[in-house]
This record gives C-alpha cells, sequence and structure tokens, in this order.
C-alpha cells in the first residue's frame, strides 16, 4: 500500500500546462478559406475559456466556448448558416496533452470534432491538431499558433 502511494504521488502532483494568453495562427499552417485566426484563452483550475475570432473567405465570426476542465459535459452554442447548433464537449488530459472531444448535430447530420492541444517546451507555440468527422468521413489539420 505504501509503494503504491509512493509511486502513484508523483502522477497525481503533476501539474497541466496553462494555455492561457492571446494565440495568433501561423499563416503557413491557414487551411483553405482560413486567413486569420486568433484564440483568447483563459484558464483557471476548473474551465477553459477559448474566444476564437476567425476571419474566412465568407466573412468574420467570433466563437465564445467555456470548457469544463473537470472531464464533465460542457454544453456551449455558435451560430453558423445552418443556424444555432448546440455542442457537447469533453475534456481529457493526456499528459501535457489536453483532448478535447466536441459533437453536435447540424441538420440531422452529426458532427464530431477532436482537438489535442500542446505547447512547444518554449511555451511560445500552441500547436493544434484537429480531426473533424462528418457523415462518414474524416479531415485532419494541424495549426500552429504563436503567443502574443
Amino acid at each position: 500500500m505504501v509503494a503504491a502511494t509512493a509511486i502513484s504521488s508523483p502522477l497525481a502532483a503533476q501539474s497541466h500546462p496553462d494555455f492561457s494568453g492571446t494565440w495568433v495562427m501561423d499563416a503557413k499552417t491557414a487551411p483553405a478559406g482560413i486567413t486569420a485566426l486568433t484564440l483568447t484563452v483563459k484558464q483557471d483550475p476548473k474551465t477553459l475559456n477559448v474566444v476564437s475570432d476567425v476571419n474566412t473567405s465568407m466573412g468574420a465570426q467570433k466563437v465564445t466556448n467555456i470548457f469544463n476542465l473537470d472531464g464533465s459535459d460542457s454544453k456551449n452554442t455558435m451560430s453558423g448558416p445552418a443556424g444555432t447548433v448546440e455542442t457537447t464537449s469533453k475534456l481529457a488530459w493526456e499528459g501535457p496533452v489536453l483532448t478535447v472531444a466536441t459533437k453536435a448535430s447540424v441538420q440531422g447530420q452529426e458532427i464530431s470534432q477532436t482537438e489535442k492541444w500542446s505547447l512547444a517546451p518554449d511555451g511560445k507555440t500552441l500547436n493544434l491538431e484537429r480531426v473533424v468527422g462528418f457523415g462518414g468521413q474524416n479531415m485532419s489539420i494541424k495549426l500552429a499558433f504563436n503567443k502574443q
């Protein structure tokens, strides 16, 4: 029992990275149609608040999401051409990597999105790997953001 406690204590004491800050997408990683993307992130022990300002060839959009860091469901809404969509997300830590798994239904079609957030060792680059599933197809993109 004592050995198990000694082994598990360092894991329990591990801290997770703090993603707080203003992050501007590196244009070299921009997917087609997105001209600019800025994430403003505030993180506290319980939540991750993400404001996304995106400019596309179709216009600008601002989306705010508040995620629970304890793994419980986080419900958010966003507006788009299909109207208002409710999303449900769950967050989980995989060591220093934060996984954000989101599901939504748009006009009867299920959409899933999984993001993996990680910081470069110097803390100045946020790497975001996103996989979007829709209609039986998956699309993967890798984005890099520079801290301002």
